[in-house]
């Protein structure tokens, strides 16, 4: 087991009989901090629509950004890739504790993640500019399929379980951040708040529905007996992951115009 002695301790803490059931404590402290950001919102400037806006309704100018071929070829591997996005939250955990992490160092380890996506959001521009989005977008999305195909991967020893969650500094800053920063780019200037709504709702609505019910569904096939296929499970999600990113690579078009929706 990982003994994470280099760890703050604010983050890393001593193993309790009752930490599953301390969860309710995160949620609710999360739902404070929820509510604080709401009340923060009212105090922001006023901002509102411009009278000359090109048109009165966004939302319909930024769902014509369907018929732009490499906008749909997006939206369509961002919906795959939000359901593995969701699974992995779904599912990680228990895994970890399932190859012998302790509870108390579950957070921990997936708290790697998040460092490595502060480290990738902040040379996301450089490899936008050396790479585009095409290249960079592909790569987050194959960072699925890797961090999956090493979890599924059995034999490897538990620091290369752990040290995978840093996969998820390129999962999202390469897949969310850029395909975000790709629509504000394809969206005319008065629809581009609007077509971050339709891209949000996308990814972030109807990929975790899906992610959620395919979770308990592949749980159900790879359960056997009361045992848990962890390996094929994981193998699954990496092989969807596999042919999302080859898809994606082979029908996304990075021909863009600053500001149009006529690529």
């Amino acid at each position: 087991d990982l003994s994470f002695q280099l760890m703050p301790p604010f983050i890393a803490g001593a193993e309790v009989p009752n930490v599953t059931a301390r969860l309710v404590d995160a949620l609710k402290f999360s739902g404070i901090i929820s509510m604080t950001y709401g009340v923060f919102c009212f105090l922001l400037p006023h901002t509102p629509p411009k009278a000359n806006a090109v048109e009165k309704l966004a939302f319909k100018k930024a769902f014509s950004l369907f018929t732009n071929k490499s906008f749909l070829v997006l939206v369509l591997a961002s919906l795959g890739v939000s359901v593995l996005h969701q699974i992995y939250f779904l599912q990680t955990a228990p895994f970890l504790s399932f190859i012998g992490i302790k509870d108390s160092a579950i957070g921990p380890a997936m708290t790697i993640g998040q460092f490595a996506e502060i480290a990738t959001m902040a040379y996301l521009g450089y490899f936008l500019k050396r790479l585009g989005f095409k290249k960079v977008i592909t790569i987050g999305i194959l960072a699925y399929f890797a961090r999956y195909a090493i979890f599924g991967t059995s034999f490897l020893p538990v620091w290369a379980m752990v040290a995978s969650q840093a996969f998820h500094g390129f999962c999202f800053a390469f897949f969310f951040a850029a395909g975000f920063i790709y629509v504000d780019k394809l969206a005319d200037d008065d629809v581009r708040h609007s077509a971050q709504t339709v891209f949000g709702i996308i990814i972030f609505g109807g990929g975790p529905v899906v992610g959620g019910w395919l979770s308990g569904k592949l749980q159900d096939i790879y359960t056997t007996a009361g045992i848990f296929d962890y390996s094929s499970f994981w193998y699954t999600l990496s092989a969807m992951g596999l042919v999302t990113g080859i898809l994606f690579l082979l029908f996304f078009n990075e021909q863009l115009q600053e500001g149009t929706n006529k690529t």
